[in-house]
């Protein structure tokens, strides 16, 4: 029986207020693809992102400051900080993105092919033909980019695919068992790396320029922008 599932937080919208219109496009663009819901006129129930003094800060409705992040900041911070303000059931705080990746399962005496869902330097969500249980151990072999990793990991949660629309296969997510600390800073320069590509999509190159000196990336996540 599917005994636990991933709760999920219901994730407040957001008014953007920043002087840089690249920054604001930039950021836009990156807000939407976490899953949170731009607004134009704030509310009581808003959440305000503003850019003053070398800072963002992160307001509620009454303008207080919830949180502050000093220009140029880390994109694992502004995750973290908006995850902060999550509900308390929700379990994920660090930087996590939908991506397909081919994946090798490999439990119960037997392994199967599968495609990730979405990935994290500390979890990965995929599916299988069926369930498992919550607490099992299980090996994955993981393609990214031009390396391949063999990682433990242990069940989290289950979730029945039909809730999802996804047939009869079962939705899984795992959290990595310890990783070398040089593991899970490729994984996670990769995850940065790909965001950066998700936004040279959807921006100009003059505007992805403009706004890039506001964040501190990592030269391996820089060095997978195609211009």
């Amino acid at each position: 029986m599917l005994a636990s599932h991933e709760p999920s937080g219901s994730r407040p919208d957001i008014h953007l207020q920043l002087h840089t219109e690249p920054l604001q496009k930039l950021l836009g663009h990156l807000l939407q693809e976490w899953d949170y819901q731009l607004v134009s006129e704030p509310t009581s129930q808003t959440l305000q992102l503003c850019e003053n003094d070398q800072h963002l800060s992160l307001q509620d409705g009454q303008g207080q400051i919830l949180a502050r992040l000093s220009l140029p900041f880390e994109l694992p911070q502004l995750y973290q900080v908006l995850a902060s303000q999550l509900p308390d059931e929700c379990p994920e705080q660090q930087l996590r993105i939908r991506v397909s990746l081919p994946l090798t399962v490999f439990c119960r005496g037997d392994e199967y092919l599968s495609e990730t869902r979405m990935l994290s330097d500390r979890s990965l969500r995929f599916s299988l033909p069926h369930e498992l249980a919550r607490g099992e151990h299980l090996e994955l072999q993981l393609l990214l980019g031009d390396r391949s990793y063999r990682l433990s990991a242990e069940v989290i949660y289950v979730l029945p695919g039909k809730e999802l629309g996804w047939g009869e296969r079962v939705d899984i997510g795992v959290i990595f068992r310890p990783l070398a600390g040089s593991t899970r800073q490729y994984i996670l320069d990769w995850l940065l790396g790909c965001c950066l590509q998700r936004l040279e999509a959807l921006l100009t190159p003059d505007d992805l320029q403009a706004a890039l000196p506001s964040l501190q990336l990592p030269l391996n996540s820089l060095g997978m922008l195609k211009g």
